[in-house]
């Protein structure tokens, strides 16, 4: 028994430990390539079976491999990274790489024509530069790359940064240097290739400026003795690089475009978390929008604000919190997002429409104006539970039973009996009242002075929260069984000038921030309600005596 036990255990940690693999995956760190230039292949797993690279070799040569281990949270991924070279030009693919049942999807990569034969291929260290595109639009993004091709042994190398003129231009640095080989007409070179992002700022021409490199390039001697290569420094020489100037010609924004925010990208999307599920709303309660425009080819800095893309209405208002912006400098470019989450707090029950949020952009790819929306969004909000009380039909009391004449003499007795009983009932009841009701009063008068006194200072203080927890505390005080959960909820109850300034500090509770908010006004507004001003034909709850305000009917 206990054999087949422990079996069990075994196999419930094996398929544990299966369950949390994942397939494995495969990438590359350039795409395209040219003909006689390595590259690198990454795959990735979580499993734990080892790979068949042997498809590979069809179209590419496996010139290295390495392998790396990480543990993460207990999950183990390993990594192999192999330098290959393709055998011929085209859109050729990574097959599917088999990691026991599991296989990588097969993906493409384009190998081009190798570079024409120069005469910098006969020297063995030299620059070259390309910028792409030329003709950008102004603010759109250009990636301009530098490759330095190495065939000697260097040491203490510097390269300047990209400088400019006729016009101002923003520079990202993208992602880390790469490092290949490659072969220029049958020669083996080392290459360095450096990517930038760059934003020119205004139309017109604007001039790349030469970029400037130095190294010590170190000398190939035969050493005169053979302890030469232990006492001696090897011979170096200096060797400077000059590499071309490019010249951009930025064209301005194109009189086809009729946005607002000009948003010249390669790609833009909005997502609306809505899409998926559209949550319940409810009167006073706040519902939580997220909407997140990501970009490629754009700074964060030029995503717009959702703000100017969305309207307000009297019914349906929104707050928005402070934005998470992110910004990645990839390899193949910069990529961007904005992330704003919106707070939706109806005032009054009925249905609504969120009106669709169109963003306009320019796809620098087809060079054309393009939209990108969010559909139009039907609501219906329910009423609180406060207001469905309210609203309810007040059940008739049944008429009385006639009691026929035959039997008068003995329900008249009957009758009397119950009358008496129910009159010493009442006494007894009055009498206790009589000896516990100051008592009680008291108590609750106390707990009452405490919550004004705490309500007092968070309006001295400003500290919008305490001033929330006090006033709810006083309802709760107040109400009892049926106070009201949250200041949307209490306003509703409050007449002017306290409900304006109840749905003030709900509002900067689910805003941005509640560093400016003045509790002076509340505290004013909360002593200018008397006791005796109160309207009796409200009740809220199971008959509890209502709070001293001015208050108003429940749907009002």
């Amino acid at each position: 028994m206990n054999l087949k036990k422990t079996l069990f255990i075994i196999l419930l940690i094996v398929g544990n430990a299966n369950s949390f693999a994942q397939p494995p995956k495969v990438y590359t760190d350039r795409n395209p390539v040219k003909l006689d230039e390595s590259f690198h292949l990454i795959f990735k797993s979580t499993g734990a079976d080892s790979p068949d690279f042997s498809p590979l070799e069809k179209d590419f040569e496996i010139l290295s491999q390495s392998t790396q281990i990480q543990i993460i949270n207990g999950r183990t991924t390993k990594q192999w990274t192999l330098t290959v070279m393709a055998k011929r030009t085209g859109n050729l693919t990574i097959p599917a790489i088999s990691f026991g049942q599991e296989q990588t999807t097969p993906i493409s990569i384009s190998v081009q024509e190798p570079e024409k034969t120069t005469e910098k291929a006969e020297e063995s260290l030299f620059l070259e530069v390309e910028a792409t595109p030329e003709t950008p639009y102004v603010q759109s993004q250009v990636i301009y790359k530098i490759r330095l091709f190495v065939a000697l042994n260097l040491q203490s190398a510097s390269l300047s940064e990209p400088s400019f003129s006729g016009g101002e231009v923003l520079v990202k640095k993208l992602g880390k240097d790469q490092n290949y080989q490659t072969q220029r007409d049958g020669k083996g070179f080392s290459v360095i290739e450096r990517k930038y992002a760059l934003f020119p700022q205004k139309s017109g021409a604007i001039t790349i400026e030469p970029l400037n490199f130095q190294a010590q390039v170190i000398e190939n001697r035969a050493p005169r003795t053979r302890f030469d290569n232990f006492f001696n420094q090897p011979s170096t020489h200096i060797k400077r690089l000059r590499s071309k100037a490019i010249k951009l010609d930025v064209k301005p924004i194109p009189s086809t475009f009729k946005g607002k925010d000009w948003l010249p990208a390669n790609e833009l999307t909005l997502k609306d978390n809505f899409s998926d599920h559209l949550p319940e709303f409810k009167v006073g309660e706040p519902v939580t929008r997220t909407l997140t425009l990501s970009a490629e080819g754009l700074t964060v800095a030029q995503l717009p604000e959702f703000m100017k893309f969305r309207k307000n209405t009297d019914k349906l208002k929104q707050y928005t919190d402070q934005p998470k912006l992110d910004e990645q400098m990839t390899y193949q470019g910069l990529k961007s997002a904005r992330q704003e989450k919106i707070a939706i707090i109806p005032s009054k029950a009925g249905e609504y429409t969120l009106p669709a949020i169109e963003i306009p952009w320019w796809n620098t790819q087809t060079n054309e104006m393009a939209i990108i929306k969010v559909p139009a969004r039907s609501i219906k909000v329910a009423a609180t539970t406060v207001q469905q009380q309210a609203l309810a039909p007040v059940n008739q009391t049944p008429a009385p039973t006639v009691i026929p004449q035959d039997n008068s003499y003995y329900y008249e007795r009957l009758n009397f009996i119950f009358a008496f009983g129910w009159i010493v009932t009442l006494m007894a009841w009055w009498w206790t009242m009589r000896g516990n009701n100051k008592p009680i009063s008291q108590e609750k008068e106390s707990d009452q002075k405490m919550d004004i006194k705490k309500l007092k200072e968070a309006c001295h203080s400003n500290n919008a929260q305490e001033a929330k927890e006090g006033l709810l505390a006083w309802a709760k005080e107040h109400w009892q069984a049926g106070a009201p959960h949250s200041l949307g909820e209490l306003s509703r109850h409050c007449a002017e000038p306290l409900q304006a300034e109840i749905q003030g500090l709900n509002q900067v509770l689910y805003g941005s921030s509640g560093e400016n908010w003045q509790g002076s006004h509340l505290w004013k507004a909360f002593k200018a309600h008397q006791p005796g001003k109160v309207r009796k034909k409200q009740s809220i709850g199971d008959g509890d005596g209502l709070a001293p305000l001015y208050l108003k009917e429940a749907m009002g």
